[in-house]
């Protein structure tokens, strides 16, 4: 029963439906081509260095997220998930405004040709706290907040 309401939860905040008023088509991009830019994990981003493989390794892949952006995302405990966004065409690096544990069981609806981030995750803790649903859109200034909702019941956000 929980997966049928984390699909449903799933198809809402993705299809922009009740719960997120924008779709992607409502933030088309046009998506880079050219040589990525790997990060300077000993100079700028030197705050991201104990995940330069990682984090280098996602940046040759090509763009996943707002254009010219790759979204990575990876585990960091029970529940927890970390999640970096890296400009293709300058190496920067910076945080997903849902990440680490204090957003327990994120979850990230993106594309390629679309600056739309839809998230989803609880807020406090795992078993009491509150499913979230989230929206922003990010340019070269960074994310921008859209809205922010919560969601009942809280087991949408944990399956």
């Amino acid at each position: 029963m929980k997966q049928i309401f984390g699909a449903a939860l799933a198809a809402l905040a993705f299809a922009g439906g009740p719960a997120g008023a924008d779709s992607f088509a409502d933030h088309p991009v046009d998506i880079y081509t050219g040589q990525a830019v790997m990060p300077d994990f000993a100079g700028a981003q030197s705050a991201y260095s104990m995940f330069r493989t990682r984090l280098g390794e996602a940046a040759q892949g090509g763009a996943n997220y707002a254009g010219n952006y790759v979204l990575y995302e990876m585990g960091c405990g029970t529940g927890c998930v970390m999640a970096f966004v890296i400009d293709l065409t300058s190496g920067a690096i910076m945080d997903a405004p849902v990440s680490g544990e204090r957003q327990l069981n994120a979850r990230y609806y993106y594309r390629a040709d679309s600056a739309l981030l839809k998230t989803t995750w609880i807020e406090g803790p795992w078993d009491t706290g509150i499913c979230m649903i989230g929206e922003w859109t990010l340019d070269a200034r960074g994310f921008h907040l859209i809205s922010t909702t919560r969601h009942v019941p809280l087991e949408d956000c944990q399956s």
